[in-house]
Order: structure tokens, then sequence, then C-alpha cells
């Protein structure tokens, strides 16, 4: 027996027991008493019909398995969201050299090799993060914008840096956002764009929140 079908038959139990006590004190009136016996045996229908009202009420009154799983998932939603903002509100505040470095760690994490930061070189103020996987390339643009956003001419700059290798994948990832116009170039140019929420969520929960899928050499293709 499955443990809900058990638990569905205790509860089944505990109703009927709960209506024979409701049910009891109401025999030793007399005039109830004096119906009960000229009922006859028709006094255990009418008793089987009180009893599944009574039921019917008690199983109206609990709370049901639905319901608080219900209350359960809301709590982790809850609890999930609570999270991304404390994460997103530590990133903030972290100035370029301390963000290069937490985004070369984390890539190490997610199984990047040779993740490290580019030395010597930046751009519209980013910083870059290079990183490898088999025969994949990525290059990290990254900028600690607080509150700002970043423009067109960052993702434009970025672009140039992976023409001419279809292995190679270039982010731009900010604690800020960015603007519409830096929005609209990446599309065209094939940047993938993390503003403070999607980094946030990447820096927290790891490879799944990751929205880069790695591309493979034509060789390897089946």
């Amino acid at each position: 027996m499955s443990s809900g079908q058990g638990e569905g038959r205790t509860s089944w139990w505990l109703v009927a027991g709960t209506g024979a006590l409701l049910l009891a004190p109401l025999l030793t009136l007399p005039v109830v008493h004096d119906a009960w016996h000229w009922l006859g045996w028709w006094h255990w229908v009418v008793l089987a019909l009180l009893l599944g009202l009574a039921g019917l009420g008690v199983v109206h009154l609990l709370p049901t398995g639905e319901a608080a799983d219900g209350d359960g998932d809301a709590a982790r939603r809850h609890e999930d969201l609570a999270a991304l903002a404390a994460e997103r509100a530590r990133l903030a505040p972290l100035p370029l050299q301390q963000l290069v470095l937490e985004v070369s760690r984390d890539l190490r994490r997610d199984g990047w090799e040779d993740a490290h930061v580019e030395p010597g070189e930046s751009g519209d103020d980013l910083v870059h993060v290079l990183a490898s996987r088999g025969s994949t390339s990525l290059v990290v643009g990254c900028r600690a914008s607080g509150d700002g956003h970043v423009a067109a001419p960052a993702v434009r700059a970025l672009a140039q840096r992976v023409e001419g290798d279809p292995l190679a994948t270039a982010v731009l990832l900010t604690t800020g956002g960015f603007t519409n116009s830096a929005t609209v170039t990446a599309e065209e140019r094939g940047v993938v764009l993390l503003d403070a929420e999607a980094t946030a969520r990447w820096v927290l929960r790891g490879p799944s929140a990751w929205p880069v899928q790695q591309r493979v050499a034509p060789d390897h293709l089946g």
C-alpha cells in the first residue's frame, strides 16, 4: 500500500471516529433514544448518512496534500528569489578587478580550462577573461557598471575580438544593464549578454544558469 493510500485510509478512520464521538452524546437523549429504536435496522442507514456528512465536513476543513505542496513550492520560490537578490546586491559594488577574478574563478568551477584575465588589455572600460574547453574558446568582456548601462560600442568592440573564429564565443557580462542599442547590436553580432540578474543567477547556480552553449568543431559533429 502506498503512503498516499495509507494516509487516505487513516484520514477516513479519523473522520469516522470523530463522527461517532459527536453522535454518541445525542443517543443519551430520551427523544433521540426512542426514535433510534423506532427506526429498527434503518438506524444503521441513518448512522452511515450522518457519519458521511460529518466526514465530508471534516475533510473539507483538513488541508489537502496539493495545498501543502503548493505552499512548499511558493516558499522555495521565495527563498530562491531572495538568494538571487542578495547575490545581485553583493556583486553590484565590486570593483572591476575583483569582478574579473570572480568570473575567471567561476568559469574554472564550471569546467572551462585556463580561465584567466587577459593582461594589459581593456577597451571601453572592459576587461577580458579568456577560457577554453577542448577546441572551443570563450572571451568574456566584463564591465563593473553598478546601476549603469553598457552601450553598443562595447558590444561591437567585443565582437571584433572573435571575428574569424567560428568556435569562439563572445560574452559581455555586467553588474548593471544594457541599452536598447546594445541589445540590438548583440543580436546582430552574435554576442551573448549577461546583465546584473543573469550574472547573479550564473554565479549563484553554476553551469545550469550559464546561457552559452558550447560550440563543436565540424570534425566532431556526428
